[in-house]
């Protein structure tokens, strides 16, 4: 009987260790969101551009090594011409600084730091209930991170290719889902439920949380093919998968998430949310007030005796 259970107990070690290195070997960590060491650049680089770059700024990095070169002032949305204007000559004089090669990997990016930290402040609400649907049909909560990239929680939120709501979906895959009109889209809770369905093919299809992230933004089938040529390491996909409409977008999509998971449980959830620490800090801090004031009242009724 006791060898019954040492030969069960070995062999549950056994699977439980072949597990884990299946994992490390297809990328996939304990934790499916940790930031690898590949992609902080990029994850660094998108921080600021939420956080630190405003729309009066135009920054000049390389695309793949996100090394920022310059970062200029620019005028306001109302002044297109005079914008392009101071862009283009910046380039011009970036240009005469970098060789042949460097200058090709030239981008510029506008800060969104106005428009994301609205869309934090408003997310700071409604990203726990997103959360609890989440988690209720077994996704991992941090995907609540989603419609702060991709609309800032702007709940009528339009693209130019006609996504819609906070979770940014295309009619076209709203009718694999729904037949409900495209304008229920906006509705927070229903497209979040539209979100869990495509999401949950997504890593049916990828067996991986990152390439089901991705997936979101380009599309199950593209990141299908993409493991099948490079497997589950999203940055092994990031640096070598160049086909079609696999992008700088594309590419940078997770990266993306990670900076806005970054910035909201680093800036947003410390200074806002209520932990135990805090609780026990303010506890203190009330003992000692009664106690000033105690001390105050006996002085009082000392001078009055």
């Amino acid at each position: 009987m006791i060898k019954n259970i040492k030969l069960l107990l070995f062999c549950l070690f056994i699977s439980i260790l072949i597990f884990l290195l299946a994992s490390i070997a297809n990328g996939e960590s304990s934790n499916p969101f940790e930031e690898q060491a590949c992609l902080k650049p990029s994850v660094d680089f998108w921080e600021q551009v939420y956080k630190t770059y405003g729309e009066n700024d135009a920054v000049f990095f390389h695309d793949r090594t996100f090394e920022i070169y310059k970062v200029i002032k620019i005028p306001s949305f109302d002044q297109k011409k005079q914008r392009h204007k101071a862009v283009r000559q910046a380039a011009l004089e970036l240009r005469k600084t970098l060789t042949e090669e460097q200058f090709r990997h030239v981008r510029v990016q506008v800060g969104v730091k106005e428009r994301f930290m609205k869309g934090i402040k408003i997310g700071g609400k409604l990203i726990p209930q997103i959360q609890d649907q989440l988690s209720s049909n077994g996704i991992p909560p941090d995907l609540a991170m989603i419609p702060l990239i991709e609309s800032s929680f702007q709940f009528n939120a339009l693209s130019r290719v006609g996504a819609r709501g906070p979770w940014q979906v295309m009619p076209g895959t709203l009718r694999m889902y729904s037949k409900v009109s495209k304008n229920k889209l906006n509705d927070l809770k229903f497209s979040t439920g539209i979100a869990i369905l495509i999401l949950k093919d997504s890593y049916d299809a990828t067996r991986s949380w990152s390439l089901a992230i991705n997936a979101y933004h380009s599309g199950i089938g593209r990141l299908v093919k993409a493991k099948e040529q490079f497997g589950s390491n999203i940055c092994s996909i990031i640096d070598n998968y160049q086909v079609g409409a696999y992008k700088f977008a594309s590419r940078n999509y997770y990266s993306q998430f990670l900076a806005a998971k970054r910035i909201y449980y680093n800036t947003y959830f410390e200074k806002q949310v209520t932990t135990p620490q805090k609780i026990e800090k303010e506890k203190k801090k009330v003992k000692v007030e009664k106690k000033k004031i105690k001390k105050v009242k006996k002085v009082k009724k000392v001078k009055k005796v």
